[in-house]
Protein backbone atom coordinates (compact mmCIF):
# COMPACT_ATOMS: atom_id res chain seq x y z
CA UNK A 1 0.00 0.00 0.00
CA UNK A 2 1.28 3.47 -0.86
CA UNK A 3 1.26 5.75 2.14
CA UNK A 4 0.33 9.40 1.90
CA UNK A 5 2.37 11.51 4.29
CA UNK A 6 0.78 14.91 4.84
CA UNK A 7 2.18 17.48 7.24
CA UNK A 8 4.19 14.78 8.97
CA UNK A 9 1.26 12.39 9.42
CA UNK A 10 1.44 9.00 7.70
CA UNK A 11 -2.19 8.78 6.68
CA UNK A 12 -1.83 5.29 5.18
CA UNK A 13 -0.55 3.89 8.47
CA UNK A 14 -3.58 5.26 10.32
CA UNK A 15 -6.16 3.78 7.94
CA UNK A 16 -7.67 0.36 8.34
CA UNK A 17 -8.16 -1.68 5.17
CA UNK A 18 -11.40 -0.78 3.45
CA UNK A 19 -11.61 2.65 5.09
CA UNK A 20 -10.97 6.08 3.63
CA UNK A 21 -9.41 9.38 4.61
CA UNK A 22 -11.33 12.59 4.09
CA UNK A 23 -9.68 15.99 4.22
CA UNK A 24 -11.77 19.07 4.85
CA UNK A 25 -10.24 22.47 4.35
CA UNK A 26 -12.59 25.11 5.68
CA UNK A 27 -11.72 28.77 5.76
CA UNK A 28 -14.87 30.01 7.41
CA UNK A 29 -16.83 27.45 9.37
CA UNK A 30 -17.84 26.83 12.90
CA UNK A 31 -15.57 23.91 13.76
CA UNK A 32 -17.91 22.54 16.42
CA UNK A 33 -20.76 22.28 13.91
CA UNK A 34 -18.59 20.51 11.36
CA UNK A 35 -17.35 18.02 13.97
CA UNK A 36 -20.90 17.45 15.24
CA UNK A 37 -22.11 16.78 11.69
CA UNK A 38 -19.40 14.14 11.19
CA UNK A 39 -19.77 12.39 14.57
CA UNK A 40 -22.57 10.00 13.49
CA UNK A 41 -20.10 8.46 11.04
CA UNK A 42 -17.74 7.51 13.89
CA UNK A 43 -14.62 9.14 12.45
CA UNK A 44 -11.22 9.76 13.94
CA UNK A 45 -10.97 13.53 13.67
CA UNK A 46 -7.62 15.27 13.53
CA UNK A 47 -8.01 19.01 13.39
CA UNK A 48 -5.47 21.75 13.12
CA UNK A 49 -5.19 25.44 12.49
CA UNK A 50 -2.72 25.77 9.66
CA UNK A 51 -0.55 28.69 8.74
CA UNK A 52 -1.00 29.90 5.17
CA UNK A 53 2.24 28.11 4.21
CA UNK A 54 1.14 24.79 5.77
CA UNK A 55 -2.27 25.13 4.12
CA UNK A 56 -0.59 25.51 0.73
CA UNK A 57 1.61 22.47 1.49
CA UNK A 58 -1.49 20.41 2.30
CA UNK A 59 -3.29 21.49 -0.87
CA UNK A 60 -0.24 20.63 -3.00
CA UNK A 61 0.16 17.22 -1.33
CA UNK A 62 -3.49 16.37 -1.93
CA UNK A 63 -3.37 17.47 -5.56
CA UNK A 64 -0.53 15.02 -6.03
Amino acid sequence: MTHLVVLGLDIGRELQEGHAAVFLLARSATVDRVVDALKPLGPTIIQSNLTKEREEELVQALQG
